[in-house]
């Protein structure tokens, strides 16, 4: 996996990792924000909406931590980055997202839907950045995934 590429390249690349879980998140979250902001605002249900700079520090964090615990399913990788996407999405959904919202039984079901769909979304866009960004060119038979 890393021979394929020179340490300038994996710098940028990595740096490019940890930047697209927060942008990721900002994408997602501003439009479920848009449909459960009064929650956050009215401080609803113990709701409480941070400021910019600890959300932000705090997505770079996990985004550290996501990179790190998925570059050994990266590097182990044998299948299509189809196929590793919808796998590595679905984890970090179910382990981040679902148990979270499955288990917030005091929040209504709109809230808890929302923020699902935004929590799958996430997951999903964030593995497909990783694998665009981290896997080794794909064959022609995976175009619609294909970025070098």
């Amino acid at each position: 996996v890393f021979a394929a590429r020179t340490r300038s390249q994996w710098a940028w690349r990595i740096a490019a990792a940890i930047v697209a879980f927060p942008a990721v998140y900002f994408l997602f979250g501003t439009p479920a924000g848009l449909l459960v902001g009064d929650y956050y605002r009215q401080q609803q249900f113990g709701l409480v909406l941070p400021s910019l700079d600890v959300i932000l520090l705090v997505q770079l964090i996990r985004s550290s931590f996501f990179l790190v615990a998925s570059l050994p399913v990266l590097i182990a990788w044998s299948g299509s980055r189809l196929h590793f996407v919808l796998a590595l999405g679905i984890a970090h959904f179910v382990f981040t997202g679902l148990f979270g919202m499955v288990g917030a039984h005091w929040l209504p079901p709109q809230i808890r839907a929302i923020h699902s769909v935004e929590m799958l979304a996430d997951s999903m866009a964030y593995a497909w950045a990783l694998a665009v960004l981290l896997m080794p060119a794909s064959t022609g038979r995976e175009a619609g995934l294909r970025r070098s």
